[in-house]
């Protein structure tokens, strides 16, 4: 009777292990794209502060009065960029890049000459980021072709 028993259980066993591999079979893929899903968010959310950042950096480059040029807020916006990507090429990431420079009226600067806007008047910086020029993976298909935009404002010193 006991060795009857020892059959009984023993069959069970290898058969719950089968049972494991078809459920591990079915559950693991999906546990892989959600964990894929979950980096590729997480990495937006990250380069979404990133541009939020070089918005700032770039407002505040352009509230000084010492700066007279457009082209030195794009500079520092593209600087801030390729010190947090260091991999890439500059001229990769600066043809992800759009920086605009604007008076307290909303309207472009006229010739990029920022020493028209007087001392006191707001100026703003939008910078607009191409997600997919940084992005690891594409396992959320929600972010393709997606930019990233942002606008900081200060007031020009």
């Amino acid at each position: 009777m006991r060795e009857n028993q020892k059959q009984k259980l023993q069959k069970s066993f290898s058969e719950r292990r089968g049972v494991a591999a078809v459920e591990c079979a079915l559950v693991a893929p999906l546990l892989v794209m959600i964990a894929m899903g979950t980096i590729d968010v997480s990495q937006y959310v990250n380069v979404a502060q990133l541009v939020n950042d070089a918005s700032y950096e770039g407002a505040r480059r352009a509230s000084q009065n010492n700066v007279l040029n457009q082209s030195e807020v794009e500079q520092a916006v593209l600087n801030y960029f390729t010190s947090q990507f260091p991999s890439m090429d500059s001229g990769d990431i600066g043809s992800a890049l759009t920086v605009n420079v604007r008076n307290d009226s909303g309207t472009s600067i006229p010739n990029g000459n920022l020493g028209t806007v007087p001392s006191g008047s707001a100026v703003s910086v939008q910078v607009i980021f191409q997600f997919n020029s940084v992005r690891w993976l594409s396992g959320f298909a929600g972010l393709n072709g997606v930019s990233i935009e942002t606008t900081t404002v200060m007031r020009r010193e």
